[in-house]
């Protein structure tokens, strides 16, 4: 998957700007959000995770599809 079909897929997203996916599915590796999650927590977290993402310094893991993604991409 990631050798043959994952590169041509994120090339595809790369290309059109965004990504299509089921909003409802889980993200693996990532924890449940609660229900009880108020609006607030959510725009923290989600604040929290960029500032993270941008201050990481390093190689990100391999997705589990696509395999290595650069920072930019």
């Amino acid at each position: 998957m990631r050798a043959v079909i994952g590169p041509r897929v994120l090339k595809k997203f790369l290309r059109q700007g965004f990504m299509t996916h089921d909003l409802h599915a889980p993200i693996l590796g990532a924890p449940e959000i609660s229900a009880a999650t108020t609006p607030a927590e959510g725009v923290a977290g989600i604040r929290a995770a960029v500032t993270a993402f941008r201050a990481h310094p390093g190689p990100f893991a391999p997705h589990f599809a696509y395999g290595p993604v650069s920072k930019a991409d």
